[in-house]
Formats: structure tokens, C-alpha cells, sequence
């Protein structure tokens, strides 16, 4: 069905239902804003779960129809809309005995007063992801750039990830071999154990690059190569009690498979599925007592898996509820510059560190909860903070996106995901460094391919 306009153009029905969607969102994201302010009436904590529903589907269905090859933004965003929403849908919709494996004093943030203020902020934050995607997506409209793939390059950039597969794979085989971890450990042991010393971090930012380089470069067989030495890991990881570890991993990959193919195969949906609704629910329940020695307890769990990650709804109530009971200052960027300014003193001589304030305290004060991005983002600069970070942040992943990424390319913004999938429940702190890393792997295998061309076509001029 098509309406025809005064000067001759078409409307068909879809676009026509985008730009309805379009106005829908503008108006349902207004609302969120003047709300938050308090200027219109607040919403009961139901509506207000409901009216996060309607939102995000809407949003989802606007990003679904801005533009082709968004496998990186659309992982990031799926992630983030969990994290967010997870448990407060369950709770509000099915009711709290779906949640009944978690303790009253875990679910108590849904009930406070700072609930409904949680939920604007995560659905402005969402909307403004959306828009910072759709931004990127029009200054980048009748784009088009030709890549001529370079053999050699993602040869190279395929050794290096599955390389750092390798290394991770080592490193945890060494501490199985020293009897410092073992299959069907507890988790509570594993972090006794010694192993996330100073280079834990650097372990999973390789075995998530690792992977990405492999699936954005390699072909059938170099992928299934990757994949083994991936699962090899894994499987430690697994049996001693750890889920995130392969989770962020696994929807990185997720994203680069949508990218470069436009659709998720059927194998790849299954063993989501498993790892999903099967393998972390069971490892949830199982890593207190060990998870070898609990397999019976096996089971598939539709429910848990997203309110586990909804609990980081709980980072934004907690930090509505310390400005809102006046102990809380905004920090104005630090947590954002000062990981990069502790770089740059590791680099240059002399000492530029920064004299941290006293609200730069999510650690101590949220010791075993994570954290999370639209928390930390309003702890810096409230909510303008949350609107500028996730615009800027969906801007960003799809100016990538909106051109078609060269192998290397796509390695690169495939561990940026890896990276930032983890900061969605985490503190920024770890984030530049690991940024910094990537850059330099990235500049390593430039140097090492374009310093053999150059000696390749030196010795044929001779």
C-alpha cells in the first residue's frame, strides 16, 4: 500500500509507520526528560515499567529500519536494554515470585523511591543511543567505499587473535597444572586462587579480542580453528564458576557475524541459547559448591539469565538515592579523564596523577555490584551526562559501522565492542587502556604487513 503526496512522491506504509514511530519516540523521550525534572506527574512504578517496554520497543523497531550492517551497535544496545530493564520487567509484569531465587533485600531497590527516576534515566539513555545511531547513520548517508581486502594482512591479523586465544589458554592451563585451580572449584576458591592478579584484565581483554580478530578475518576453517582454542578456555572458565568471562566474548562475536553477513545462523542461535538459558543459570546456582559436582542440577531457565543482568538497574537507584539524600557531589568527568591522565604518567616523566575526590568511591561503596554506564555517566555530570555519553557512544559504534570495514578494521571495532559490553556492567576506569592496547595491536600488524610489501616490491625491482 503507497499514499501519493502533492508532488509526486510515494509514501508507502512502512515509512510512513517510521515517521509515526519517529514522532512516537520524540514525544515518549520529552516525556522522559520533563518527568525526571519532576515537571509532569510521575508515573506509578507499573506504568512507568510499562511505559520502559513500549519505549524500547519502539526505539528498537526505529534502529531496525535505520540502516543495514548494525551487527556492533545493535549488540551493544541489546546489552545495555537488558542490563537496564531485565529484572524491573519481570518483577512489574509477572510478578516478584518469578524471582524468588533472589533475596528480599537484593529486590528491595524496585520498591524505592528513586525506582521511577532509574527507569527515565535508562530509557533516555537508550533513546539517546538510538539517536546518536541515527545521526551517525544520516552524515553518513550515500557513503560508499570500496575495500580491496588484503590477503596477508588478515592472515597476520588471524596469527595474532589466535594467538592471544593461545596465550589465555596457557595461562589458565598454568594454573591448573600448579594445582591453584581446578576443575569444579567453587567460585569463591577461584578468586582466592591468585590467578586475577594484575594481568586478569589483560587475559580477558585477549581471549575477547582474540576471538574477534579470528571471526572478523578468518575463513570456515580458520574460524572452526578459533573456535576450538576458544572453547578450550571456556570450558575452564566455565567449570571453575565464571560466566562473564565468555558471555562478553560470545556477543562481540555476535555483533561481527551480524555485520558481516546481515543474519545469525541457526547453529550460532542454539548455542546462545544453551550458554544463555542453560549454561549461566546453572553456573549461578552451582559455583558456591562447584559446578562439576552439581551437574544434576542442570536445567533451562528462561527467566533468571535477564533479570541476573537486570540487577545493575540497582548502580542507578543506588546513586539517585545518594544525591537525592545530599552525599553525593557530581564528579564532572573524573572517572572519564583520569584513567587517561594515569596513562599519560605512566608514559612521561614526573608525576600527573590526579588527587581523587571523595565521591570517586564506587568501589568501596559498591563493592560486589559492578557498576554500570548510565550510573557512573550521571555520577559525572547528572542527567545531561547519561544523553551526551550515549549519544556520543552510539554515534561513534555506527560511524564505524556505516562504512564496509576491512578485515583488520572490523578486528579492531569488534575488540572496541568486546570492551565496551564489559563496561556496560562495569566502571569506565578499565576502558582507555584497553583501547590503547587494541591500537597498538592494530598498528603492530599494519607495520609487519606493509614493511613486507615494501621489501616484497624492493626485491622484485632488483
Amino acid at each position: 500500500m503507497s499514499i501519493s503526496t502533492n508532488n509526486g512522491n510515494t509514501l508507502t506504509l512502512k515509512k510512513l509507520t517510521i515517521i509515526l514511530m519517529d514522532l512516537a519516540l520524540i514525544n515518549l523521550y520529552i516525556y522522559c526528560l520533563l518527568a525526571f525534572f519532576q515537571i509532569l506527574p510521575a508515573l506509578s512504578n507499573f506504568n512507568v515499567t510499562l511505559l520502559s517496554i513500549i519505549s524500547i520497543t519502539i526505539a528498537m523497531i526505529i534502529f531496525f529500519n535505520s540502516g543495514r550492517r548494525n551487527g556492533l551497535s545493535l549488540a551493544l544496545l541489546a546489552y545495555t536494554i537488558v542490563t537496564q530493564f531485565g529484572i524491573s520487567t519481570i518483577y512489574y509484569l509477572l510478578g516478584p515470585e518469578y524471582l524468588t531465587s533472589f533475596s528480599n533485600t537484593t529486590l528491595s531497590f524496585l520498591t524505592s523511591p528513586q525506582y521511577n527516576k532509574a527507569i527515565l534515566l535508562g530509557i533516555i539513555g537508550v533513546i539517546s543511543y538510538v539517536y546518536g545511531t541515527r545521526i551517525a547513520q544520516y552524515l553518513n548517508r550515500g557513503t560508499v567505499n570500496k575495500v580491496n581486502e588484503n590477503k596477508n594482512e588478515n592472515n597476520v591479523v588471524f596469527f595474532a587473535g589466535l594467538m592471544m586465544l593461545f596465550l589465555v589458554f596457557l595461562y589458565l592451563s598454568y594454573y591448573l597444572a600448579t594445582g591453584r585451580i581446578y576443575f569444579g572449584m567453587s567460585y569463591h576458591s577461584y578468586i582466592n586462587s591468585g590467578i586475577m592478579n594484575g594481568l586478569y584484565s589483560w587475559i580477558l581483554l585477549m581471549y575477547a579480542a582474540g576471538i574477534s580478530f579470528v571471526v572478523a578475518v578468518g575463513d570456515k576453517k580458520q574460524i572452526q580453528i578459533g573456535f576450538f582454542v576458544f572453547i578450550l578456555s571456556a570450558f575452564i572458565f566455565f567449570s571453575t564458576g565464571n560466566r562473564g568471562e565468555v558471555l562478553y566474548a560470545v556477543l562481540g562475536v555476535l555483533g561481527i557475524l551480524y555485520y558481516k553477513t546481515g543474519r545469525i545462523k541457526l547453529k550460532y542461535i542454539v548455542v546462545v541459547f544453551f550458554i544463555l538459558f542453560i549454561l549461566i543459570p546453572f553456573i549461578r546456582v552451582a559455583r558456591h559448591s562447584g559446578t562439576i559436582s552439581s551437574l544434576d542440577m542442570l536445567s533451562v531457565d528462561l527467566i533468571n539469565p535477564f533479570a541476573e543482568m537486570g540487577v545493575q538497574l540497582r548502580l542507578s537507584v543506588l546513586i539517585l538515592e545518594e544525591f537525592a539524600y545530599g552525599i553525593r557531589e557530581m564528579l564532572y568527568g573524573f572517572s572519564y579523564y583520569s584513567p587517561i591522565i594515569n596513562i599519560l604518567d605512566n608514559v612521561f616523566p614526573g608525576n600527573i596523577r590526579l588527587n581523587m575526590p571523595d565521591d570517586f568511591n564506587f568501589i568501596e561503596r559498591f563493592e560486589g555490584f559492578g557498576f554500570s554506564q548510565i550510573a557512573e555517566s550521571y555520577a559525572n555530570f547528572g542527567l545531561i551526562g547519561v544523553v551526551i555519553f550515549y549519544v556520543l557512544l552510539g554515534f561513534i559504534i555506527r560511524k564505524a559501522e556505516c562504512k564496509q570495514l576491512s578485515g583488520i578494521s572490523l578486528a579492531f571495532w569488534g575488540g572496541i565492542l568486546a570492551v565496551l559490553i564489559n563496561a556496560t556492567r562495569n566502571r569506565f576506569a578499565f576502558v582507555p587502556g584497553q583501547v590503547l592496547i587494541l591500537f597498538i595491536v592494530v598498528f603492530i600488524i599494519l607495520f609487519i604487513t606493509r614493511s613486507r610489501v615494501t621489501r616484497s616490491k624492493s626485491q622484485n625491482a632488483k
